[in-house]
């Protein structure tokens, strides 16, 4: 039974974690495209700001994931991890959609 409760703990504090990387990167991606400082200093710092994005992404999921294991002693509801993680992946995906249309008919 133990186990089957570490199995849980893992995988709802990845689902979690994943959800809040998965806004974290719409909002870097939409500011880095407006506030060109924010852009430029990705760059310096990692070659590229894709590359930036990518690494601050997998340290904060790394870093949540593991504050999640820690802070969660057990968490029941694998399933609202998952219905949490799906909703916010499709909200960030219409928020880059959004933007990309505005960014297109609006600013070009």
């Amino acid at each position: 039974m133990n186990n089957d409760i570490q199995k849980i703990k893992i995988v709802t504090s990845a689902f979690l974690a994943a959800a809040i990387v998965t806004v974290f990167v719409v909002i870097i991606t939409i500011f880095a495209e407006l506030y060109m400082p924010l852009k430029d200093w990705l760059k310096i710092n990692f070659s590229h700001h894709w590359i930036g994005k990518g690494v601050l992404s997998a340290v904060l999921f790394i870093a949540l994931f593991i504050a999640l294991m820690f802070k969660n002693p057990y968490d029941k509801s694998l399933t609202g991890s998952v219905k949490i993680a799906f909703w916010l992946a499709i909200v960030s995906a219409a928020a880059i959609f959004i933007f990309y249309f505005y960014e297109v008919l609006f600013v070009h």
